[in-house]
């Protein structure tokens, strides 16, 4: 009988240390989920103040694109960009392009002095020969390209411009092609 009262006695001693671990576990549990809870909270924070940041990058990246545009447009008023993709190249994929803006002047207010070549393929299309540095491709100095075409009839425009890089040249000139007017 005493044999089975020890056993009995082990059980719920053993039953109690159970009990307590479940107990520490418990408190344990939620202890981490707490934290977990503030965690996300933190997460939840960090990410709309990141959307803050991003739509006020976003606005000022926006605004300065427009003066950038205005920039140029004032800068040479005669040229007529073939689409937006020539001015962004200029604002967001060259690293310089004080050469390039200075051609273009050169074409609004002396066309006459730009040294060009007809580009094969288009009809009235040309390639200033001065190339202009990019700061985009290794190994080459002068990748950058400008294309314009004489606009007919009467309108403000008296050039039609395409700015480009010599990697996107057959791409360019697939473009031109389809620009007529």
């Amino acid at each position: 009988m005493q044999d089975r009262e020890e056993k009995r006695k082990a059980l719920e001693d053993r039953i109690e240390e159970q009990e307590q671990e479940n107990e520490q576990l418990t408190e344990r549990m939620r202890h981490l989920e707490e934290q977990l809870a503030g965690t996300y909270r933190e997460r939840d924070e960090i990410q709309a103040e990141l959307a803050r940041n991003n739509s006020g990058v976003r606005n000022k990246r926006g605004r300065i694109e427009r003066a950038y545009d205005e920039s140029v447009r004032c800068l040479a008023p005669s040229l007529e960009f073939v689409n937006e993709d020539s001015v962004d190249a200029l604002a967001n994929r060259f690293e310089t392009c004080e050469s390039v803006l200075m051609l273009l002047h050169k074409l609004d207010s002396e066309p006459g002095q730009v040294e060009w070549k007809s580009v094969k393929g288009t009809k009235g299309w040309r390639e200033a020969c001065d190339h202009f540095r990019t700061g985009r491709s290794k190994g080459m100095a002068n990748d950058g390209r400008l294309y314009f075409r004489k606009q007919n009839g009467v309108g403000a425009y008296k050039y039609l411009v395409h700015i480009s890089r010599k990697s996107l040249q057959n791409k360019d000139i697939e473009l031109l092609k389809k620009r007529v007017s």
